[in-house]
């Protein structure tokens, strides 16, 4: 079974649809970890609305990347990728990038029985 971790720093909104994409991702066979070192997959959600923010989670990306980029995809999802693409590339072009508005896109990496706008994530 592989393996995803998750990561976020945002608003209510992007923390209820990282709730709902790490459903999707259980709902899909895959394992929620911990641990990035133990993933397969490092999925980063995050907002660059506020500069404190997106100098936070740029740092994140970073770090994360150069940490685990040997054995884990990396995924950024939110508002970030839309408000700090060039940033995000000039990271790594291997780094994939998931705006907010395309977020059906988690499909292509992990649906295998159920979609992510099927899903539904009511704190359950």
């Amino acid at each position: 079974m592989q393996k995803v971790y998750l990561e976020t720093n945002g608003c209510a909104v992007l923390r209820h649809e990282t709730y709902k994409i790490a459903k999707y991702i259980r709902e899909n066979s895959y394992e929620e970890v911990d641990n990035p070192s133990e993933a397969d997959y490092i999925i980063i959600t995050g907002c660059g609305v506020i500069k404190t923010n997106e100098d936070y989670i740029l740092g994140l990306i970073k770090r994360l990347y150069e940490e685990h980029k040997d054995h884990a995809k990396i995924i950024v999802a939110g508002c970030i990728p839309t408000i700090s693409n060039k940033l995000i590339s000039e990271i790594s072009s291997d780094i994939i990038q998931i705006n907010n508005d395309k977020m059906e896109e988690f499909d292509n990496y992990f649906y295998k029985d159920k979609k992510l706008n099927d899903v539904n994530y009511n704190n359950d």
